[in-house]
């Protein structure tokens, strides 16, 4: 086993699939040396068999031969020759002296080869007895005594032929039947060997395979315990694959093992994260509280404004009004000024009324330079609050980027508060400015008013003179109509200012509810991002990593 535990799985199939593959090749190696062997004494058997055929060939020529011999001595003493019988006897004698020498080569044996010898021997003594002295006989009509005389010769030398054919044929019969039980012997105990090759081959395959299945079964095992409880435990990322062997699954449990570590790391890292986005969770909250507060005061500030900027329209409205008048009845004196020596005391009386009324209207002046004042009080705490607000707007920016994934959606709100507080200083630094305009024109207009009432002092005073000054009064007046329709420009002017500031604080108003819905929707984001915070924090608190 410690050898298999130093083994790759590769080499352990490869362990698995050699050792079976040199057994059954030395089967194989085995099955074909004893093929071979069976092979070669089928050959020789085969050859030994040709050897009988031989054999009985000749024992057939010498049969025929010594067959023919007797006919034609036969017929001879009947006083028949028959050459065709001559004419066969020399085919058959040819037909011996083919296969003599192959019958001499198949001989093996001392037995066979002395046989083999003595029967060629003999037909070749035979051959010259009846080709020669036959024929000379048949030619020369030799007497019975002769015929008898060749007759016995003939029988003397065929006769142990036959002998020694049945000595050779049954030498080779004894010898092939010898073989075939060797033959039968081979095969048997081939078979056998086959059989105990099978076996044992089928034995080594699964002692093997028991081996190394069970060497990469225990290690997967252990692995399957550490991955399952991974899975289906507590989440415990301290443990580890441990495996005793050394191939590839060491490898994939080392792999495993880096991997839970990483993880374990990991983990730990966001569970750090998670509470410090916990943290800025709830201080996000608490500037989100903090931003609708000031939202509601600048509410309130705003419709303060828009409240005092209304007054000033309805003031300059009738500012308006009394200056019109004033241009028309300055008109009206200026063209009955021919008849203002008959109507001194009557001009005396309206003097003293335009006196009084450019005094009220100079008192309006004043109190309306005072609320403007006032107003540029209110946008002045206006600003302060959008200053806070984009202070607040940055610091939300900056909890959202430590946020990192979960704040992108507050940094984009954040951006929007701030954006809106810039346009919120935008507009107030313009409303100042025309207020700024404003107030100078009130303060000149003012000014102018003073003036005429001290004129209009003067006038009195000199009314009894007024008959020797028509003149001067002329002048006057053309003065006082300048004045007039200067101060009619700036209360006109003022009116259109204060529509300006009225649409502008307007506008602030809206940007104010703008910034308490963004304000609004930063909150629920607040909560929602507090809420996936605890989530994960809990998910997380799931896992063991220490």
């Amino acid at each position: 086993m410690s050898v298999l535990n130093n083994m790759s799985i590769k080499a352990k199939v490869f362990l698995l699939v050699l050792v079976p593959s040199v057994m059954f090749l030395l089967y194989v190696v085995y099955s074909n040396i004893q093929t071979v062997s069976l092979a070669v004494t089928n050959e020789e058997q085969s050859l030994r068999y040709k050897q009988i055929m031989v054999a009985k060939d000749i024992n057939f020529i010498n049969t025929s031969i010594t067959l023919s011999a007797m006919d034609i001595i036969i017929d001879r003493a009947d006083g028949y020759v028959s050459y065709e019988r001559v004419k066969e006897i020399d085919s058959l004698f040819t037909r011996f002296n083919n296969i003599k020498s192959d019958f001499l080569k198949g001989a093996d044996t001392e037995v066979e080869i002395a046989s083999a010898k003595a029967i060629i021997k003999a037909l070749e003594a035979l051959e010259p007895v009846i080709k020669v002295k036959l024929k000379k006989m048949v030619e020369s009509n030799a007497p019975a005594e002769a015929w008898s005389a060749l007759d016995d010769e003939i029988d003397s030398i065929a006769g142990g032929i036959g002998t020694n054919i049945d000595t050779v044929i049954s030498s080779i019969n004894n010898e092939v039947i010898e073989s075939s039980k060797n033959v039968i012997e081979k095969q048997e105990t081939l078979k056998i060997n086959s059989l105990y090759s099978v076996v044992a081959l089928l034995a080594v395959v699964i002692t093997l395979g028991i081996f190394i299945s069970g060497n990469i079964m225990n290690s997967l095992n252990k692995m399957l315990i550490v991955t399952k409880d991974l899975a289906e435990g507590e989440g415990d990322l301290t443990q580890r694959v441990y495996v005793d062997s050394h191939d590839e699954i060491r490898s994939v449990a080392e792999n495993i093992n880096g991997f839970i570590k990483k993880v374990q790391l990991s983990i730990g890292e966001t569970k750090e994260l998670s509470s410090e986005n916990a943290a800025i969770s709830e201080e996000l909250s608490a500037t989100v509280r903090v931003i609708q507060k000031r939202a509601t005061e600048q509410e309130v500030a705003v419709g303060t404004a828009v409240k005092t900027s209304q007054e000033i329209k309805n003031i300059a409205s009738n500012s308006v009004e009394t200056s019109e008048h004033m241009r028309n009845e300055m008109k009206h004196a200026n063209s009955t000024l021919d008849e203002a020596k008959s109507k001194v005391l009557n001009l005396t009386q309206i003097i003293n009324k335009n006196a009084e009324s450019e005094a009220g209207l100079a008192s309006q002046l004043t109190q309306l330079s005072q609320d403007i004042d006032q107003v540029k009080d209110v946008l002045n705490i206006i600003g302060d609050i959008a200053d806070q607000t984009n202070l607040l707007a940055l610091n939300a920016a900056i909890e959202a980027a430590r946020a990192g994934e979960h704040g992108r959606g507050f940094a984009v709100v954040a951006d929007e508060v701030r954006k809106l507080a810039e346009r919120t200083q935008k507009t107030l630094s313009e409303i100042s400015t025309t207020i700024g305009v404003v107030v100078q024109s009130v303060n000149e207009s003012s000014q102018s008013m003073n003036q005429n009432v001290e004129e209009y002092h003067s006038m009195s005073l000199i009314a009894n003179d007024v008959e020797e000054q028509i003149v001067v009064a002329s002048e006057v007046m053309d003065r006082s109509s300048v004045e007039v329709n200067t101060a009619l420009q700036i209360t006109i002017k003022i009116g259109k200012d204060s529509e300006t500031i009225m649409s502008q604080i307007e506008s602030i108003n809206e940007i104010s509810k703008e910034n308490g819905f963004s304000v609004s929707e930063i909150h629920k984001a607040s909560d929602h991002l507090h809420n996936l915070t605890e989530g994960v924090q809990n998910k997380l608190n799931g896992f063991k990593t220490s």
